[in-house]
């Protein structure tokens, strides 16, 4: 995998030397991209060895440690860039694996950055889920807060009145990428509280029709802000990403 990697750097740098970026410019763009400096080092060598033949420079033995840990660990960040740039793209995690394996990786550095990839992946869904749940909470309380004063009914009367806009939210924090489900939700609650609103004490003393439709109308803008802000956190994650691979010379890690 080690040697994989410097042929990468060897033909990175003979093309951005083509183009006209200096040595210097490359060298410093692969520092800080978190490339190992010694095989920098030793990639440049071999390039100017040859007087920058790339042909001979492939040709030349990998001379560092293949185990050095700096070099492990740069080589497990270069498959986990190459990693979420292909899901972006739409393939799966085991056509990934497959192709990183005919490429001659060992399967326990990629099962690591498959690992850091979706414990990524994870941490940022529970971000959106959180950001988007609270945004809807606070929306719905400072309603019912609102309409509790303006009735001068008892809170907990009006937790009762709007308590599908309630169930909605939750839904919505299980199932905010649904987009057909959090449509269909807010219908469906409704529909069961106006049902049994002429059954259950509590809710049959209360203007159920007005209420359904008020439950609706909430539910619906509930729904809205989650899946809404889902997508939007998705994009930005996304472009984030592509940011971030620009900044990082893909190159490097298409393989």
């Amino acid at each position: 995998m080690s040697v994989y990697l410097k042929r990468e750097l060897i033909k990175y740098i003979k093309e951005e030397l083509d183009r006209g970026v200096k040595l210097s410019k490359i060298q410093e763009a692969l520092l800080k991209g978190g490339h190992n400096r010694n095989l920098i080092d030793e990639v440049i060598y071999d390039l100017k060895k040859h007087n920058f033949d790339i042909v001979k420079a492939l040709r030349e033995p990998l001379r560092l440690n293949p185990e050095a840990e700096e070099l492990y660990f740069d080589i497990v960040e270069s498959l986990v860039r190459y990693i979420e740039q292909q899901l972006e793209q739409g393939s799966t995690i085991t056509e990934v694996k497959e192709t990183l394996l005919d490429f001659g990786h060992a399967e326990e550095t990629i099962n690591k950055a498959i690992d850091r990839v979706l414990a990524a992946k994870e941490k940022a869904s529970r971000r959106i889920k959180l950001s988007s749940v609270a945004l809807s909470a606070i929306i719905l309380f400072a309603i019912m807060f609102t309409f509790s004063a303006i009735t001068l009914e008892p809170f907990s009367l009006v937790v009762i009145a709007f308590f599908p806009s309630i169930l909605m939210l939750a839904v919505g924090a299980f199932f905010r990428g649904e987009k057909n489900l959090l449509l269909v939700m807010p219908f469906l609650l409704a529909i069961i509280f106006f049902l049994l609103g002429s059954k259950v004490g509590v809710i049959a003393n209360m203007e159920v029709g007005p209420l359904t439709f008020y439950n609706l109308v909430f539910s619906l803008v509930i729904a809205a802000v989650i899946y809404d802000k889902t997508k939007k956190r998705k994009r930005q994650l996304k472009l984030r990403w592509s940011k971030k691979e620009q900044a990082f010379t893909p190159k490097l890690v298409k393989l």
